[in-house]
């Protein structure tokens, strides 16, 4: 799903990296508890590779920012990420943004 953010200056970025990934979500999941802002925007343009904790850290981000009543978006997706996330039917749960 595409959208465009409502609000940008109530929006939060976080930059998802391969370390961040690979030294599980701690980082990606106090950003999502502690940030003030509605909407969180997740920048997945430095990833080098796709894989089962990616898309685990993803999940568990966004359903913890929905039990806070925010919303998670994903901007830079790469065509790798984005087949995998269609395959899993994971696109129509996680929104898609061009920041």
């Amino acid at each position: 799903m595409m959208s465009t953010l409502s609000n940008p200056s109530q929006s939060s970025f976080f930059q998802v990296s391969d370390e961040i990934i690979s030294h599980a979500d701690q980082d990606l999941m106090h950003w999502v508890e502690k940030t003030a802002a509605h909407d969180l925007i997740l920048d997945l343009q430095p990833l080098s590779q796709v894989n089962n904790q990616l898309i685990m850290c993803l999940v568990n981000a966004y359903k913890t920012a929905k039990s806070l009543g925010k919303t998670l978006k994903l901007a830079s997706v790469s065509v790798e990420l984005r087949m995998v996330l269609e395959l899993s039917r994971l696109d129509q749960v996680l929104d898609f943004v061009n920041a």
